[in-house]
């Protein structure tokens, strides 16, 4: 089926036959992913080719995107391609950040998903993913005013519900994981910036704890690493209370 829609190149179906075809192959890896890591599957075709036609397929698509909203002839046509575009652009970061990253594939995940959840609402059930993919894209860049921008108007959008808390649990780790590497390859500013970064993610759950939402005794993990992280940054008073709060919820 990819073969077929890329042969199709012409007039109003050549926009969808392209994001059709990188589909087919993302659906194909998807298949072999799972045949590799099921032994008892049959052997996973070539993952590396499906993986680098479906990165050029959705390079392409979204390159065509402009053009193919502009000339659609009608709203409901604008729209199709609009989302498509969406679409497009969440898989092929979704392709991007799943390898190691590259500061050149962080710079284009970060284009990519700039002002995602605004430009494309049709997406909305992805946007977990969006963020993080975003966040950790910025972090590889080294670009935490950027970070800490998105991450302050995320937990106000959530200050007091509890819905994302595991997604904020992992951000807050990865950050803090991120820190101590950086801190073992010398590089001090990034291991206090990603302290810093550390401290506004799990600070929601210092005042999660504060307000009675939460429980000491169910946090005394990631309460630690808050506690880290203050020290890390230099508030060791800050960090006293919380290691204090940790010990008295489990002695």
């Amino acid at each position: 089926a990819a073969k077929i829609y890329a042969d199709i190149n012409c007039g109003e179906y050549g926009f969808a036959a392209k994001f059709n075809a990188a589909e087919c192959n993302y659906v194909a890896l998807v298949a072999a992913s799972a045949a590799a890591a099921d032994k008892k599957g049959a052997p996973p075709a070539n993952t590396g080719d499906l993986r680098n036609n479906a990165i050029t397929l959705l390079r392409d698509t979204i390159k065509a995107a402009p053009e193919a909203e502009r000339s659609a002839p009608g709203p409901a046509q604008k729209k199709f391609v609009h989302d498509t575009e969406g679409r497009a652009k969440y898989m092929l970061a979704g392709l991007i950040q799943s390898k190691t990253q590259t500061k050149q594939d962080a710079t284009e995940i970060a284009a990519l998903l700039s002002g995602y959840e605004g430009q494309y609402p049709a997406m909305k059930e992805k946007s977990q993913d969006i963020f993080e993919w975003r966040l950790q894209a910025l972090n590889t860049l080294g670009r935490y005013d950027d970070i800490e921008r998105d991450l302050r108007a995320f937990l106000e959008r959530n200050k007091g519900n509890s819905a994302n808390s595991d997604l904020i649990k992992t951000l807050g780790i990865d950050f803090w994981h991120q820190a101590e590497e950086k801190q073992a390859a010398g590089d001090q500013k990034g291991y206090q910036q990603n302290a810093k970064l550390t401290e506004i993610a799990y600070a929601y759950f210092e005042e999660m704890v504060a307000s009675k939402k939460m429980q000491p005794k169910n946090l005394t993990g990631t309460l630690s690493i808050l506690g880290k992280a203050y020290m890390a940054t230099g508030d060791e008073p800050k960090a006293e209370a919380i290691f204090s709060e940790v010990v008295k919820a489990d002695p």
